[in-house]
């Protein structure tokens, strides 16, 4: 079973020019390089909401992986020498979350998005949106029987596709995030598409509301496009 963290970062003082600054000594040293232990499968901005945000997407086979993962760093001088002039002009705020796919989005999804950039090298970035919603432990299971049935209403309705959802096992631990892919020309999706079950909407809303909606695209480093 894939294991994913999820990291979040804010890049100060707030410019636009400095979280470039930043989104591009990551894309180099950080992701950039060849990994035994990882991927990288999707890196992505927020276009609204907190200026100078973003979260990284990486995958590992196991949580053994990450183990080894951590123990293998090491950094070379030439490294040293890019991150000390890179963070001698700004600051980074960073959390990380450790997380598993919930049961009602496979992670097939995933791979077939994945797949879709690899496919089609100059493909142009999608926008996507993510979602995050409150799952008390106790209601989970119910809730991820409703929330497969609204996401397949969802797709019909508006031509959104969920492309991952998962759950946080070190982190936020009541909290599930969704990734949706917007069609071609889109750039939002409403809460509730026409077409959707106005009964199933406020099962949802019950049993996992949404605690942020937010629109993010891709970075020049994500395997998402």
């Amino acid at each position: 079973m894939s294991v994913y963290i999820d990291v979040w970062h804010r890049t100060l003082p707030l410019a636009p020019e400095n979280h470039q600054l930043f989104l591009d000594y990551y894309g180099e040293w950080v992701v950039g390089p060849p990994s035994d232990f990882f991927e990288v499968v999707g890196g992505f901005r927020y276009t609204d909401g907190e200026s100078n945000t973003d979260f990284v997407l990486y995958r590992y086979e196991s949580m053994g992986m990450i183990e080894k993962s951590m123990m293998s760093f090491g950094a070379g001088e030439t490294y040293i020498a890019a991150t000390t002039e890179v963070f001698s002009q700004i600051q980074i705020e960073e959390t990380r979350a450790v997380a598993i796919h919930s049961s009602y989005c496979p992670e097939a999804r995933l791979d077939e998005v994945l797949a879709e950039g690899v496919a089609d090298p100059a493909m142009a970035a999608r926008r996507y949106v993510r979602i995050v919603r409150r799952l008390p432990t106790l209601t989970r299971p119910q809730a991820f029987l409703a929330l497969g049935q609204f996401a397949g209403q969802v797709e019909k309705a508006s031509g959104a596709r969920l492309v991952a959802a998962f759950e946080y096992l070190v982190g936020p631990v009541t909290d599930g995030v969704e990734i949706w892919v917007l069609p071609e020309g889109q750039s939002w999706f409403p809460a509730l598409p026409a077409g959707v079950d106005p009964a199933l909407s406020s099962e949802i809303a019950r049993l996992a509301p949404e605690q942020e909606r937010r629109g993010i695209e891709p970075t020049v480093f994500s395997k998402l496009r």
